[in-house]
């Protein structure tokens, strides 16, 4: 059916979840990638779009696209009731691990648990519940890599940016090389209105994952609040490059070239913004998928 029409969702999913059950997983991940955007997609809220979706998320975090499964991961989760699976899922997203639901070592399980229930409760608005949940979290592994992370990121879906800043340094305690807490502190101090606290943890994380287009569009708006406009204009252009899907990234490079003057390129991005935005709009609404 797929070599048919390359383009029938259903076919393209079952095809993905078939290859999921066995085990060749990175096909199984192409597939229902594909089956997630194409044109004649899964009906929403179906059984099979259902069923998709969870395990489409499964194989992102197998991936190592933690990002990405968590936008995704969240919708999912607060649509649907909490399964064990559904908390397994969770708890690997956020500790940044590559186990599939269902097969979390044993010695690894009671973290996952913890950390995957917090979030499920923080992202349902049950923020006492998730706190609760992660300081047994980090009662229990306070050393364990990503944890931190963890607590600062319910922190941070509870609107306590202060104690989300401050598990984001402990993380970095614990792992050095940890590029996400980097841009949440770069971010938060951004917000502060203390740019060049953050321009530091920005300009670390580009060197720790220049591929990472996040990081460079952090980097890029620190430098523009701060008037460096030539350099934030490389970091913006960067950031573009490497996701040129990304709405945002094109408005903060369409202001950085107006601020210097370049007002027909400031345009030329709002345009590529623009139809990207109609593209997206025109695909939700006949997938029934949030972005």
């Amino acid at each position: 059916m797929v070599i048919l029409d390359p383009q029938h969702g259903a076919a393209l999913a079952m095809l993905g979840l078939t290859e999921y059950q066995n085990g060749k997983y990175d096909l199984a991940l192409k597939h229902l990638l594909a089956a997630k955007t194409a044109r004649q997609p899964l009906p929403a809220g179906s059984e099979m779009d259902t069923v998709a979706r969870f395990h489409l998320v499964a194989l992102l975090n197998r991936a190592g696209r933690h990002d990405l499964a968590t936008v995704l991961l969240q919708e999912f989760a607060r649509e649907k009731p909490e399964t064990p699976l559904l908390v397994q899922a969770t708890g690997i997203n956020l500790l940044r691990l590559g186990w599939l639901p269902g097969q979390v070592p044993a010695e690894d399980r009671e973290a996952v648990e913890l950390a995957g229930r917090a979030v499920l409760l923080a992202w349902k608005g049950r923020h006492e519940e998730a706190r609760e949940n992660v300081q047994w979290l980090l009662e229990r592994f306070p050393n364990r890599p990503n944890v931190h992370y963890t607590a600062g990121y319910v922190h941070l879906l509870a609107a306590d940016d202060g104690a989300m800043a401050a598990e984001m340094e402990k993380e970095l305690a614990v792992t050095p090389g940890h590029v996400q807490a980097r841009l949440q502190l770069a971010n938060y101090w951004m917000k502060q209105g203390e740019t060049a606290r953050g321009l530091p943890y920005a300009r670390q994380a580009v060197q720790l994952a220049p591929e990472d287009f996040i990081a460079h569009q952090i980097l890029g708006r620190l430098l523009l609040d701060l008037g460096e406009l030539r350099e934030s204009i490389q970091a913006l252009e960067q950031a573009v490059k490497l996701a040129p899907e990304c709405l945002q990234c094109h408005t903060v490079l369409a202001n950085a070239y107006a601020r210097a003057g370049r007002a027909a390129d400031a345009e030329k991005q709002l345009k590529i913004r623009e139809e990207i935005a109609r593209q997206s709009e025109a695909l939700r609404g006949g997938a029934g998928v949030s972005k």
